[in-house]
């Protein structure tokens, strides 16, 4: 006979037992909240942490699955209710509730880690980028030469810095100016060239500045994924967890009080939801038949 009292360490991983338990189809995890309003679902879960949740199915399934491998047939058919089907749909709930958990903290932190160094980026490369489109400014009118039709169009096309794409355009055309100069036949201008030390090297690199301030820009204004519908995500998994281990609990609490070596599985961590009893034993006077006495006839 299986004893009643049950180890409280889990003896099974949700993983391992996912293993040793049938594997649910959508059809039989379906049947598992039948007629469930999912938004009620969704408020059950918001009222406890998931974490809470995980923590009593990590340890009653485990406990369930240990009793029922060891069951007598006897307990087995007393234990009405309950399934290693039933168990198998639990435990892939649970499953499913672990790994959204841990991808939602996960991506929660990369997140916001993430979220820092784009911002970081895009700041770093739009504060180079105005210094080199300043720089490039002085460095070109010096090289094209004061009064030049050349220096005023390095005037012209320097442009602002209101915004990334502006100031992309800027270090963009102050290359390619910096390019004509730099293929000018002139004597003045190959001078001046030379005592500023303008090279393609340089408007080169105004090039790839004005790239690098654009993909920075781009990157740090994708949209952070919507932190409200992964909680409702969650709130819905630990509704469908809730439901089936409840499930779970009351076929082993109703057995429980016909053959008591059939133990309870008792919630802990969920025990604000799922501790009260939702069978009843009855009354001594409900079971007890008090004898009646015909009345003789004298």
């Amino acid at each position: 006979m299986a004893d009643s009292n049950i180890n409280e360490i889990p003896t099974h991983t949700l993983t391992e037992l996912s293993e040793l338990l049938p594997k649910p189809d959508a059809t039989t995890l379906t049947a598992c909240t039948p007629d469930e309003d999912p938004q009620a679902l969704v408020q059950r879960g918001a009222q406890i942490a998931s974490s809470r949740v995980l923590v009593d199915t990590r340890r009653l399934y485990a406990q369930a699955y240990d009793f029922w491998t060891g069951a007598t047939p006897e307990q087995q058919t007393l234990l009405i209710g309950f399934s290693p089907a039933l168990l198998g749909a639990g435990v892939n709930r649970a499953l499913a509730l672990q790994e959204r958990l841990e991808s939602a903290a996960l991506s929660g932190t990369a997140t916001t880690g993430e979220r820092a160094k784009l911002d970081h980026a895009a700041r770093l490369a739009f504060s180079r980028g105005v210094a080199l489109r300043d720089q490039a400014e002085r460095v070109l009118r010096s090289a094209a030469g004061r009064g030049s039709a050349l220096e005023k169009k390095v005037l012209a096309v320097t442009g602002t810095a209101s915004d990334a794409n502006e100031l992309a355009a800027g270090l963009e055309a102050l290359s390619n100016v910096g390019n004509e100069i730099l293929g000018k036949d002139d004597k003045a201008v190959k001078t001046r060239v030379s005592l500023t030390r303008l090279s393609v090297e340089y408007t080169k690199g105004l090039g790839e500045a004005a790239k690098q301030v654009l993909s920075t820009a781009k990157a740090a204004t994708i949209p952070r994924p919507a932190k409200a519908a992964t909680q409702s995500e969650l709130d819905l998994l630990d509704g469908v967890n809730l439901l089936i281990l409840a499930d779970i609990i009351r076929a082993f609490e109703s057995a429980h009080d016909i053959d008591p070596t059939i133990p309870r599985l008792v919630p802990i961590s969920t025990r604000r939801l799922l501790g009260k009893r939702t069978t009843r034993k009855a009354k001594e006077s409900d079971t007890e038949v008090t004898p009646t006495t015909e009345p003789t006839t004298p």
